[in-house]
């Protein structure tokens, strides 16, 4: 698989931020994208997907057809760190002190 994006920061376990490199750019445009953790009532958390991309003419068009395109592998991707989660969860068992950043 061709990457196109780079990660530039991120804050374990909380986020991760990505740009688009030079292949990226070259396909969608300067984009960003970041995916996060945020609390969502005790004990609980929920995954957040932001994508930005560059607007005016063509881009525009260019980041309503990636925003579509990316539905699903977004979805697949946020499915997939779920359940990674709740498998280290049921794991780690109910005593198990929480993650340190």
């Amino acid at each position: 698989m061709a990457m196109v994006f780079t990660l530039t920061s991120y804050d374990v376990p909380r986020q991760w931020t990505a740009l688009t490199d030079a292949r990226g750019q070259r396909l969608f445009g300067p984009c960003a994208m970041t995916y996060a953790a945020e609390p969502d009532g005790p004990g609980a958390s929920r995954i957040v997907c932001r994508l930005a991309a560059a607007a005016g003419g063509m881009r525009t068009l260019r980041a309503h057809a990636l925003a579509w395109g990316d539905l699903v592998m977004m979805r697949k991707q946020l499915r997939t760190l779920r359940d990674l989660a709740e498998r280290d969860a049921r794991t780690a068992g109910p005593d198990a002190p929480a993650p340190t950043s």
